[in-house]
């Protein structure tokens, strides 16, 4: 047998025996020509559908497309957030003009909007008011000594799950804000019940008689901005609070997002960030919040007084100031996470917030607001569908009802008078109950007797 016989031979035996359906048809012996045709041309059809599928699948897996799924918990008691309170406005009651000004220079020398053609006229009025050796040059003095207090006087009511709390429950950091506050308790920290009423409820004075921070280069807005975030975070209320402004009452109401992104190809995490320098938790804000220290102790030897996490640098002076970090924390705003090596966190947990505001204190008015509740379906309507049931399935109509109630009366009456009733008046009930629109008509009349018509 030649070579070419035992192939085809083996092909042959092969399609016959093989799971790969419609390969026997092509293949077996005696059928007609025309119907193995068919059957290669649609096995040639599927096979380029097939590869054209595993085209588009490839295709799919290299752009690396990632699904994202929500779904929501209900649980019995959740962990109640750290909530972080800054004030915008960082200095109050600066009464001195020689100290307000040099201040004022303070904050224009480290704002990214900073006139660098007036530099040297702030920088005269800074020399001028720190040569006295009575002014400690530091920055972190001028928060600790000008910044917005909270006291008895400034938290005017607390109340949280319902028990009265002070400003004893708050414990003080530092930020760019100047002088901030997070709640904290000695308590278990958690929520059962929710509403507003179950939460932490505070009204504050915010001092705003005695802003002492210039609107232009500082911040020219008035009330509070609050951070929600978790216990073991630092809070980022300059980057993430939520503004609520004075005269206002704001309710906040929130929701906790916890998040887990795909590593990359499929996503943007770096389930390997880098380690945190002054902080024990990775995060992509505290990352690049570290990013802006680094740049201004590399730039200039000393932490900006806000970076009160850093140990064992010192904070820059006056002098400082003046001859490198001003500059160095306005251009510090302009790292990005790709200069700072920042990946977002593979798992993170966020409070997404509703917010709503009422004006606050509570004033009196003379308008009342008045609902009436009426009623879906008049009488009018409830008789019509009962009328208009009644004539589609029995054919009743008001004038039928009318008979009805005239046979009753009748069969009352002759029930009465069963004893003493009249062949008369029994042939005066009969006809009058008679039909008259069957078959053979018939006149009816009470004071006649009744005769038939033929």
């Amino acid at each position: 047998m030649s070579g070419s016989k035992k192939t085809t031979k083996f092909v042959s035996a092969f399609a016959t025996r093989t799971t790969c359906h419609g390969l026997d048809q092509v293949t077996e012996k005696g059928r007609p020509l025309w119907a193995r045709a068919m059957w290669a041309v649609g096995l040639a059809i599927l096979f380029t559908g097939m590869c054209l599928q595993l085209v588009i699948r490839i295709q799919e897996y290299t752009e690396f497309a990632s699904d994202t799924q929500l779904h929501e918990e209900f649980e019995s008691y959740i962990d109640f957030p750290a909530v972080s309170i800054c004030n915008y406005n960082r200095f109050f009651n600066i009464t001195d003009h020689s100290e307000l000004a040099a201040v004022d220079g303070l904050i224009r020398l480290t704002s990214p909007l900073r006139d660098v053609s007036k530099d040297a006229e702030w920088e005269k009025l800074i020399q001028k008011y720190y040569q006295d050796a009575t002014h400690i040059p530091l920055l972190s003095k001028e928060v600790e000594d000008k910044g917005w207090p909270l006291n008895e006087k400034t938290i005017t009511s607390c109340t949280f799950h319902q028990k009265p709390c002070s400003f004893k429950n708050f414990k003080t950091f530092i930020t760019t804000m100047g002088r901030c506050f997070t709640f904290t308790t000695d308590e278990e920290i958690v929520q059962s019940v929710p509403g507003s009423g179950h939460g932490l409820l505070l009204a504050f004075n915010i001092m705003q008689d005695y802003y002492s921070e210039h609107p232009d280069y500082g911040r020219p807005e008035a009330g509070l901005k609050v951070h929600v975030h978790e216990h073991d975070e630092p809070p980022m209320v300059e980057e993430f609070g939520i503004g609520i402004p004075s005269g206002f009452a704001g309710h906040l109401s929130i929701v906790k997002e916890e998040r887990n992104l795909m590593h990359k190809p499929w996503g943007i995490c770096n389930p390997n960030p880098k380690e945190m320098k002054y902080h024990p938790k990775y995060s992509f804000e505290e990352c690049m919040t570290e990013c802006r220290i680094d740049y201004i102790v590399d730039k200039c030897g000393c932490k900006p007084y806000w970076a009160d996490v850093v140990q064992g640098i010192s904070e820059c002076d006056v002098w400082q100031i003046l001859a490198c970090s001003g500059s160095a924390e306005a251009e510090s705003l302009n790292l990005t996470p790709h200069n700072c090596s920042c990946d977002q966190a593979c798992s993170s947990v966020k409070y997404r917030h509703n917010l709503s505001y009422a004006t606050y204190p509570a004033v009196q008015i003379g308008e009342i607001l008045a609902a009436d509740e009426e009623r879906g379906e008049t009488v009018t309507d409830d008789i019509g569908d009962f009328g208009g049931l009644l004539g589609l399935w029995l054919g009743i109509s008001i004038v039928t009802l009318g008979e009805f109630i005239q046979f009753f009366c009748q069969l009352g009456a002759l029930h009465l008078k069963k004893n003493d009733t009249t062949d008369d008046e029994l042939k005066y009930y009969n006809a009058t109950t008679l039909p008259s629109y069957y078959g053979n008509s018939r006149t009816i009349n009470p004071n006649l007797s009744l005769d038939s018509n033929a």
